[in-house]
């Protein structure tokens, strides 16, 4: 989804996500307001799916596998 502020984005996909939960194995909000929030959303992703791994990980490491997960 994509358009100018205000017109229902998030919302939408919020009741989307409450809706379709039993059909994922995992809803993650990604931060898009900046590509620093996007990345800090991934890195927290990563950090959550594989604590141990991504502990030893730089960032950009974090946010190439959370990338790759999501694909």
């Amino acid at each position: 989804m994509h358009g100018l502020g205000g017109i229902g984005k998030s919302t939408l996909a919020l009741h989307y996500a409450h809706r379709h939960r039993g059909d994922y194995t995992l809803i993650w909000w990604i931060n898009a307001t900046s590509p620093d929030e996007i990345e800090t959303s991934l890195a927290s992703l990563t950090q959550t799916l594989v604590p141990g791994w991504a502990a030893t990980a730089g960032r950009g490491t974090q946010v190439a596998w959370a990338r790759q997960w999501l694909a």
